[in-house]
């Protein structure tokens, strides 16, 4: 059995774009977990504002072994399509995107 894997991607925004960002993020996480069977996606906004930027964080969990006969999977398909799915978000962004991938301790 394969540990679930974890995505946090954060990037800044304009606070005034947040509505938009945010519906557009909510968009396409929806395909996304509609292309990919048991992803779990959500939105954050970092609570501390300290400026006219707002840090906002997509957060992605997936269970590799849901799909361990998938070859999307094993070519690294789910990264891929986060990552082509956000491309709608280039005219908001006011810094590059992070990822960071986590899997439980064990």
């Amino acid at each position: 059995m394969q540990m679930s894997q974890q995505w946090f991607i954060y990037y800044r925004i304009r606070a005034e774009d947040q509505a938009e960002v945010i519906q557009a993020v909510r968009a396409f996480q929806s395909a996304l977990c509609e292309r990919w069977p048991g992803l779990m996606a959500q939105v954050l906004r970092r609570a501390d504002r300290q400026s006219e930027l707002l840090t906002l964080m997509e957060t992605y969990e997936f269970e590799p072994d849901r799909v361990a006969d998938d070859p999307a999977w094993s070519a690294g398909g789910l990264p891929r399509d986060i990552e082509h799915a956000a491309l709608t978000l280039a005219p908001w962004l006011q810094s590059a995107r992070h990822t960071e991938e986590f899997v439980p301790c064990v």
